[in-house]
């Protein structure tokens, strides 16, 4: 069933320009350096630890009275081996800590480069998870160092692997990077995996069309498989409602709503699925430059996707 409200709603759609804006990012002056040594038990490069020395200025309270930042490793394909949330009091930090390989995936190129990001709150994230390392690296980065486990000398595996050029977080390194998208071969604007909803600025129809996959957050039953649900032609969207006016929901399908923002934006919110959480996307119009993509859980907006898209 579709209902076309065309009506002012200010609560999640205007929660989420709110929460957004106040995302805090808090350290500065960070630095991280692999000290040379690691083990590994058995001799296996999936199975080194890799141990690094990290340190930051943390400026600002990302909650708690403490400051956020992640260390994420990557081979030299861009396959994420590691990635660690971190959290300290606030003034200056330093340490010494280990990364395994392999802790997200397996190890496929050398050398590998470990890199210290900026972060926010990480409400419920999970660190080894695809949304939570879209959330590093959609933060500052802070440092990065490279190094080669082919040159251990004892119980060395690693040194088999191809010697490739160095992946780096600053500037994308290859298409299997952290900043590489979910493809599903079609001309959704929101490729990511975990979507509960695949939108289209569709130009043979003329209009954003959207549709719901059957998930936990959205439809029936959970096969994966899409669903028809909104479809609005271009020449129907209203225009940007005023600040007074408030965000206007255009259309709802079940639990499937879109929005225009007063900022000009369009949203769509799909869920909850049965833990809570909603899917949320946020682009600036069709065709899009810009989408944000984030979870809403537990009354807490975790970007996991923010990015410029062509």
């Amino acid at each position: 069933m579709i209902t076309r409200l065309r009506k002012t709603v200010p609560a999640l759609a205007a929660a989420l320009l709110i929460l957004s804006a106040a995302l805090a990012q808090a350290a500065s002056n960070g630095s991280i350096s692999f000290d040379g040594t690691g083990d590994s038990t058995p001799p296996n490069c999936d199975a080194v630890n890799l141990f690094y020395d990290f340190s930051w200025l943390g400026d600002i309270d990302d909650g708690g009275g403490t400051d956020r930042t992640a260390i994420i490793m990557a081979d030299a394909d861009g396959n994420i081996l590691d990635n660690d949330f971190l959290a300290a009091a606030l003034g200056p930090i330093a340490g010494s800590d280990q990364t395994t390989f392999a802790a997200v995936e397996s190890i496929a190129a050398r050398p590998v480069t470990i890199a210290l990001f900026d972060i926010g709150d990480i409400g419920l994230l999970e660190e080894h998870s695809a949304a939570g390392i879209a959330f590093t690296t959609s933060g500052i980065l802070l440092d990065e160092d490279v190094f080669d486990p082919g040159t251990f000398t004892t119980n060395n595996t690693c040194e088999l692997l191809p010697l490739k050029e160095p992946f780096s977080f600053a500037d994308g390194g290859a298409d299997s990077s952290p900043n590489a998208f979910f493809e599903p071969g079609d001309d959704r604007i929101n490729r990511q995996a975990y979507a509960y909803a695949a939108i289209y600025c569709d130009a043979d129809l003329q209009g954003v069309n959207i549709y719901g996959i059957n998930s936990t957050g959205a439809g029936s039953i959970n096969n994966g498989r899409g669903f028809k649900a909104i479809f609005v032609p271009y020449a129907e969207l209203p225009a940007t409602p005023s600040a007074e006016d408030g965000n206007l929901l255009i259309e709802q399908f079940e639990n499937i709503s879109f929005y225009r923002l007063t900022s000009g934006e369009y949203q769509v919110n799909v869920g909850p699925d049965f833990e809570g959480k909603q899917y949320v996307l946020v682009w600036d119009g069709c065709p899009q430059t810009t989408i944000q993509a984030y979870i809403f859980w537990n009354g807490v907006m975790m970007p996991t996707e923010i990015f410029p898209r062509s």
